[in-house]
């Protein structure tokens, strides 16, 4: 199983409670929370911090990752306990969140590194 998180381009299924900032409406600051999730998500991949990626990650979270294919929290989690791809550098971008009720969606493009190749990839979903 990839490393989906470390791509930043998993789709994220999360409810989210927030307080809301003056100036800012409550879904412009859960979707700042969000994209600040996706990113320490990835980094937290990186170094197998499985901790943060329980902490992030929604109980009910379902994932698609670049291939189609369907994961929940538990394969995330094995997953990143492994780091598989081995990977030394992941950046998601372009996250765009969108709601539904008390629940969001993230999706994102990202790239990441493995050092076996060094080369750098490029992932959607």
């Amino acid at each position: 199983m990839p490393l989906r998180s470390a791509i930043g381009a998993a789709l994220l299924l999360l409810a989210a409670a927030m307080v809301v900032r003056a100036g800012q409406s409550p879904e412009t600051e859960a979707e700042n929370y969000i994209i600040s999730s996706e990113q320490q998500w990835a980094e937290a991949s990186l170094k197998r911090d499985t901790q943060t990626v329980e902490r992030i990650v929604a109980d009910d979270f379902v994932g698609v990752d670049p291939s189609g294919s369907y994961f929940r929290k538990a394969d995330e989690l094995a997953s990143v306990s492994k780091n598989e791809g081995d990977y030394v550098f992941a950046k998601g971008n372009e996250v765009k969140v969108r709601f539904y009720g008390d629940a969001a969606v993230a999706q994102g493009r990202g790239r990441c590194q493995g050092p076996r190749s060094g080369e750098v990839s490029p992932r959607q979903s």
